[in-house]
């Protein structure tokens, strides 16, 4: 969020979940070793994933997702993620608390090994959330 919205000086800016979901964004979409002021920021490589993958990798991902989550995200105190394969994407249901109360996202990563974060409430959260 930019330093003015975040004094009341600017014009207004996203939502608390909005921002978050944004850094979230960014952050499991950042390739480990690619920003060399902190080269532990960001996932490996994510493997492709096909339904029916091995449970251990399923685990590796959300255990590096939640590692990357407590590091990076200061505004989330705590995280619990689901996991379910919906056709050709994996969904992941992350339900954090936050300084200011609960926050919910999907993370739904497809075959172009983008992880994309839908926030409640939005038409592709509820489209998301259709196909499960």
């Amino acid at each position: 969020m930019p330093l003015l919205d975040r004094l009341g000086l600017g014009t207004s800016g996203p939502s608390l979940a909005e921002d978050i979901g944004l850094n979230l964004e960014r952050l499991v979409n950042l390739r480990k070793g690619t920003l060399p002021l902190d080269p532990r920021m960001g996932l490996e490589l994510l493997p492709q994933l096909q339904l029916g993958a091995d449970e251990q990798q399923l685990e590796a991902l959300m255990h590096a997702i939640q590692e990357q989550i407590r590091r990076y995200e200061p505004r989330l105190k705590a995280t619990s993620l689901r996991m379910q394969q919906i056709k050709d994407a994996l969904l992941l249901q992350a339900e954090l608390q936050a300084n200011q109360g609960h926050v919910e996202f999907l993370l739904v990563y497809g075959k172009d090994q983008y992880l994309q974060v839908h926030l409640p409430g939005t038409a592709t959260y509820q489209k998301v959330l259709a196909h499960v």
